[in-house]
């Protein structure tokens, strides 16, 4: 490679950069276009070829990457000879020679990435009569359409023996044989894997799990090696040459907490709490679905930060409505006259407040 940079050198201008070459393109006679420098940034370490121009539109320069499967002389020369054709928006026709080279390559070369690839009459898994309640988080790169998880495993206890098993569907506990498991139904989301509901066990954490993910450009489904949280997969796409690269920063389980509430009847200390004593209702959380008295106690007792309530219930009778000061029963869920706003946060009433409060003047 060292040698056609020399080569290549002689008749273009060439730097280094870092561990890259800068190869700057040679306009033809009949240029017209009114654009700057061209370049190829080259990295012999990676024979990865990326056309430098920010004049250029991400679509003709994708036209010009998809004969990055050259060495990078003849890339060079290719992107010379056709220069006026790719500025047009338009794809050149590849010659018989480089169609078989193509050919050879989705053959023969990058064994890995035919690993990763899934069949072409791949199907989404799509369910939406579920509410997913584990969430993850993950980079993606721009030409990655969306990322999914067909069959998830985890590390859970068992509640018989509290023995640690690592499973994926139902099996026996490794320690006391009790039937233990999970029923997993994916989802096609942006920020959700899917639901996952737990049998005798008590869920401890995720293991390295496999994604499925579709290229954009050509909708090739591809699937990755075991990842965990943080690692990184990155490959090229199998028919459209660029590059692939997907990221799992987090997976959360948002489990629900289990409360049987009986209507007509009243909570638990009347939907108080520690934290609230003068609030009487419990909030059903949108990110896990459970109720709580307050924030402070979702967040302590679920393992994951709360997101809004859009619901309530009573702490007099046990109805689930909107949220609201007042219930349908008629009574106050909120003290009257409180010193403090119930929920801590701001909208302290001065009018009420203490004169020997400090903040009452503030």
């Amino acid at each position: 490679m060292e040698k056609e940079i020399q080569e290549l050198a002689r008749t273009h201008r060439v730097q280094k950069e870092n561990d890259s070459y800068i190869i700057f393109i040679n306009k033809p006679e009949d240029f017209v276009f009114d654009i700057s420098d061209i370049a190829v940034r080259y990295n012999p370490k990676d024979n990865s070829k990326i056309v430098a121009c920010s004049q250029l539109p991400e679509s003709i320069r994708d036209n010009i990457h998809k004969f990055s499967f050259l060495t990078v002389k003849e890339f060079v020369n290719r992107i010379e000879q056709s220069l006026n054709v790719f500025l047009m928006g338009k794809t050149p026709p590849f010659t018989r020679e480089e169609s078989e080279r193509m050919q050879k390559i989705k053959d023969s070369a990058c064994l890995d990435l035919r690993e990763g690839e899934l069949p072409p009459n791949y199907k989404l898994p799509t369910n939406n009569s579920v509410t997913p309640n584990i969430k993850f988080d993950v980079s993606k790169s721009d030409n990655i359409l969306i990322v999914f998880c067909n069959k998830i495993s985890v590390t859970v206890r068992c509640i018989k023996c509290s023995g640690v098993n690592s499973i994926s569907e139902t099996s026996s506990c490794i320690n006391c044989r009790a039937e233990i498991g999970l029923v997993y139904v994916p989802v096609v989301d942006s920020e959700y894997l899917g639901f996952m509901s737990l049998k005798k066990c008590l869920f401890v954490s995720f293991d390295p799990m496999t994604y499925q993910y579709i290229c954009q450009e050509c909708n090739k489904a591809y699937e990755t090696r075991k990842l965990g949280a943080g690692e990184i997969s990155k490959q090229k796409c199998y028919g459209c040459f660029k590059d692939l690269r997907i990221k799992i920063n987090s997976v959360e389980y948002y489990q629900k907490k289990m409360c049987v509430i009986v209507p007509g009847e009243p909570l638990p200390e009347n939907g108080t709490c520690k934290h609230y004593g003068k609030s009487y209702r419990w909030f059903r959380f949108s990110c896990c679905h459970s109720l709580y008295p307050c924030d402070i106690c979702h967040d302590e007792q679920s393992g994951h930060k709360s997101l809004i309530a859009n619901k309530m219930v009573c702490g007099f009778c046990s109805k689930e409505q909107s949220v609201k000061k007042e219930c349908e029963c008629g009574k106050n869920t909120v003290k009257k006259n409180a010193q403090f706003w119930e929920g801590g946060k701001g909208n302290r009433n001065k009018a009420t407040m203490s004169r020997r409060d400090s903040k009452k003047y503030k």
